[in-house]
């Protein structure tokens, strides 16, 4: 299976079967965090994927994944973030450095540009598997969609995608938009990042572990 394939099922809603997270298992308050700190990326006017903010040293910078930009080559990038009042600020995103072997890219965004950022998993043992996940992106430029489910898989080889990279697995909903969103624990804690999804439910995404040659 081609890579391009298996991103064009990320396009059909990964659907049906209801996640067995309730949705009160989440605080309203990580949830708010959660939208906050998530974006999308935009190229030519269009939603190209999603974004996770973060900062440090005083500058805002964006996780997506590589292919996300990637055909935005010599375009300008724009980042987005949609708040409650639906008035979306935008600013222009520099490509920092990328990884196309994780699929992972850095955009720099500058100093206090959308306020504080994502809290990284810190921990040196990944979370368990059956561990409670939640997944903000962009379906199609509907910003801000959730979606739930719970860690599946750990260090998953897929040869058709990224020369064979190893990426975790989760069953929450993914679809056209969500390469490059977050992948949090129900505490707001970022995990990971969305690379791609293969058939019903079935997501793969970058863990934070994998993405030392990228973080600055």
């Amino acid at each position: 299976m081609s890579p391009h394939l298996c991103r064009l099922l990320l396009c059909l809603p990964l659907l049906l079967s209801p996640g067995r997270l309730d949705a009160q298992e989440v605080p309203k308050a990580v949830l708010e965090h959660i939208r906050s700190v998530s974006v999308s990326i935009e190229c030519s006017g269009r939603c190209r994927g999603s974004g996770t903010l973060f900062d440090k040293d005083g500058e805002t910078w964006c996780l997506t994944a590589n292919h996300v930009v990637d055909a935005a080559e010599g375009k300008q990038l724009r980042v987005s973030q949609y708040r409650q009042d639906r008035k979306a600020v935008s600013i222009n995103a520099e490509i920092h450095r990328r990884d196309k072997d994780a699929d992972v890219a850095l955009l720099k965004l500058g100093q206090g540009v959308f306020g504080k950022g994502a809290k990284f998993y810190a921990c040196a043992r990944p979370p368990e598997i059956d561990t409670p996940v939640v997944h903000c992106g962009s379906m199609a430029g509907l910003h801000h969609t959730i979606s739930r489910g719970y860690l599946t898989g750990r260090d998953r080889q897929i040869k058709e995608l990224h020369g064979g990279a190893l990426f975790d697995q989760a069953d929450f909903t993914g679809y056209y938009g969500s390469s490059g969103g977050g992948v949090f624990l129900t505490d707001g804690r970022y995990i990971g990042m969305v690379s791609a999804g293969i058939v019903q439910r079935i997501v793969f995404f970058v863990p934070v572990r994998r993405m030392k040659e990228v973080l600055p």
